[in-house]
């Protein structure tokens, strides 16, 4: 699959230079036709210069330089875990080889989008965004056992903050529920430690002419909205294998209209994240109250096409009733190189 997707665009004249951690589950390898690809541990750092292969890298020979990171620290090749160990010492070397090649046309910049897989930095640098139509939940810090006492209002999701895939997220729906997962799950937990615990208000995500939850996840280059996929599940958390597919169709007619009178709203917040975070192929997660008529920010993410759902819909057959693109990969790659220019 991912050599079919390679095969259909060319970059034209331009030259791109893509430095990967690897496999990461981005989806970015299927929207990037590269002159070069680069593991990031083929690389080797020495005073002023950056090695491949032995021979300097030579940066002046591409016109873009592309990185390629998960910004949830999550990788399938084991040497990378090997070399850097943690995440805070791979953010380092991005951030490194970023500062020989800032003066270049650079996507997805280390020092500015290393900080998305942080929710809390994340909802603190847009919690004072005015917007109509997409808020930041209210959201703790939960740095002991003490701050719990904080939470007035009910129910919470309790979370790991940083570097998190949500396996660990709950909803709580009083002072006792949250005590007694926190103690179980967070106070005595290394991992819980590193990467932090928050609390975040639950957003009452239900559509109750279709009966059941949602989250949308919108598809963006730089500020430029491409597509969004409304996800219809009877869990209240979702993630793409909780996708009610009988749904699919209807949740997608719904969200239509939604995102229709709202596009102005929606792309006023895509101009503030791309003052913000420059650059990039990005998936950002919302849930939308429908009491309120308002999208709520779940996180960012970089993620330049889901595969996982694109298989998902390929297995089950889905056909969506509106003219969409992330079940036609080609288009959806097509529409993204002519936002980049390339």
């Amino acid at each position: 699959m991912l050599n079919l997707f390679n095969k259909c665009f060319t970059f034209f004249d331009l030259k791109v230079l893509v430095i990967s951690d690897s496999k990461n589950g981005t989806g970015k390898n299927f929207m990037i036709k590269y002159e070069k690809n680069i593991n990031i541990y083929d690389l080797d750092i020495h005073d002023n210069d950056i090695y491949h292969e032995k021979k300097v890298l030579n940066f002046d020979k591409y016109d873009i330089i592309f990185f390629n990171f998960n910004e949830d620290f999550i990788l399938f090749d084991d040497k990378i875990l090997e070399i850097y160990k943690d995440h805070n010492n791979l953010e380092r070397v991005y951030n490194n080889i970023y500062d020989r090649v800032r003066h270049k046309t650079v996507y997805n910049i280390p020092k500015k989008c290393y900080s998305i897989g942080n929710k809390i930095e994340t909802y603190k640098k847009l919690t004072n965004i005015t917007n109509e139509f997409i808020s930041i939940p209210k959201f703790f810090q939960i740095k002991s056992i003490n701050d719990l006492q904080f939470i007035k209002k009910y129910p919470v999701i309790l979370k790991i903050n940083k570097w998190s895939q949500h396996e660990h997220d709950i909803i709580c729906n009083d002072d006792d529920e949250l005590l007694n997962y926190y103690i179980e799950n967070f106070k005595n937990n290394d991992f819980a430690k590193e990467r932090g615990v928050m609390c975040v208000e639950y957003i009452n995500n239900k559509i109750e002419s279709l009966n059941t939850n949602n989250s949308i996840r919108m598809f963006v280059v730089n500020n430029v909205f491409i597509d969004y996929v409304a996800r219809p599940s009877s869990s209240k958390l979702i993630h793409t294998k909780d996708i009610d597919i009988t749904k699919l169709n209807s949740m997608d007619i719904y969200f239509e209209r939604v995102i229709e009178k709202h596009m102005v709203e929606i792309q006023e917040f895509l101009n503030v994240l791309y003052m913000i975070y420059g650059k990039g192929q990005y998936a950002h997660d919302f849930v939308y109250c429908e009491k309120k008529d308002k999208l709520y920010l779940c996180e960012l993410g970089l993620k330049g096409f889901d595969d996982t759902l694109y298989h998902k819909l390929m297995e089950n057959n889905i056909e969506f009733t509106h003219n969409k693109l992330i079940n036609k990969p080609k288009k959806f790659k097509k529409r993204v190189f002519e936002i980049m220019g390339i």
